[in-house]
């Protein structure tokens, strides 16, 4: 039984271990620093359309703003997914840290069953 339980608990840590080296993959900022840019782009644009086809007047004035505080909105938004891709990046060795703990206390445990159990 004690032999039983002991596989039981290596398949578990080789679930976890598979776990983490095939999930370890982690979500870059890159792609929304680029859709950042391109929507900028996108509300110039609508700012040059918008002076050909809108009078001068109040109805001009809100559309160029609310282009202008969409487009400040976005660069404010890529300036805190920086900070915290950079904070997640020094956090990432202490959770390795952690994790690689937590194994090795794992294999101590099933280490120590397996001695307990094994006469």
């Amino acid at each position: 039984m004690a032999r039983e339980f002991l596989w039981y608990l290596l398949r578990g840590l080789v679930v976890v271990l598979l776990v983490y080296l095939l999930g370890g993959a982690r979500c870059t900022s890159g792609d929304i620093r680029k859709e950042v840019i391109e929507q900028q782009v996108e509300n110039q644009g609508a700012k040059d359309t918008a002076a050909k086809y809108i009078p001068e007047g109040p109805d001009r004035e809100r559309v160029f703003s609310a282009l202008d505080n969409s487009s400040k909105l976005m660069a404010k938004q890529d300036q805190k997914l920086t900070a915290e891709t950079k904070r997640a990046d020094e956090n990432e060795a202490d959770s390795k840290l952690l994790f690689w703990l937590k194994i090795g206390a794992g294999f101590l445990v099933v280490g120590g069953l397996w001695l307990k159990f094994r006469g």
